[in-house]
């Protein structure tokens, strides 16, 4: 199955090459989990990393382990939410809010990781926090309520 984000993952290799990154350093390869093995068993391959399914996961892990190789692996079903240096702040803390309450934030686009840029960082995270302050809490039937209780208390430690 072919990735479902790619351009995400392009950009991601566009900064890596921007940043000074020799070529070659930073290769998406959008491959189903059944190419996994060849893959990670060529020995110009020095690691792995893979946001993804769990059936994924367990390739990427199981090959990059047989062969002593390192894997990263994000399969928690949650995204990163990249602040740079000249976004619009009070934009990007209204879609991140709105972001991270999609389905409660228990949704694969339910963004968990804010990183910024130093420059902005502390403006973000004041405002960020300033928003998730307002959001109203309660009862999940009440239209005006922006986030729902907890079903089972197991979930408040995520």
């Amino acid at each position: 199955m072919p990735s479902i984000v790619p351009h995400c993952a392009e950009t991601f290799a566009h900064l890596v090459r921007e940043a000074g990154a020799p070529d070659g350093a930073w290769t998406n390869l959008f491959i189903s989990s059944d190419q996994v093995a060849n893959i990670i068993s060529d020995p110009r391959v020095q690691g792995a990393a893979l946001t993804g399914s769990e059936k994924a996961g367990s390739a990427v892990a199981a090959q990059a382990a047989k062969h002593i190789k390192k894997a990263t692996l994000e399969l928690g079903g949650n995204d990163v939410f990249v602040v740079l240096d000249d976004a619009d702040i009070e934009k990007a803390v209204k879609i991140g809010v709105q972001a991270r309450l999609t389905n409660a934030g228990r949704c694969v686009r339910g963004e968990a990781l804010y990183p910024c840029m130093r420059k902005i960082a502390d403006r973000f995270l004041s405002q960020f926090t300033e928003a998730f302050s307002k959001v109203k809490m309660g009862d999940q039937m009440d239209a005006a309520t922006e986030l729902g209780h907890c079903r089972r208390k197991m979930r408040w430690k995520h």
